[in-house]
């Protein structure tokens, strides 16, 4: 999945793209993506939601998930 239309200005690298999921519900699925790429000492980061499904059934139940698009100025390509 290409994110470029993510990227805030020309030439700014695509963001890194994460899932995060929980069985509690779609706050705990971010902050399931979110603790995947954390923020380092004072250097922002943005993480929006891209995509957001529920998968339903069998003996797990529930699975809240998402695709999260996390940027940044130290986040590596999701390329990379």
């Amino acid at each position: 999945m290409r994110l470029d239309r993510l990227a805030d200005e020309p030439g700014k690298k695509a963001p890194m793209l994460v899932t995060g999921s929980s069985q509690g519900g779609f706050a705990e699925a971010l902050e399931d993506a979110m603790s995947q790429q954390p923020t380092r000492g004072d250097i922002p980061r943005r993480y929006e939601i891209v995509r957001a499904w529920v998968d339903a059934g069998g003996i797990a139940g529930l699975w809240y998930r998402c695709d999260v698009a996390v940027t940044g100025p130290d986040v590596p390509d999701s390329d990379d």
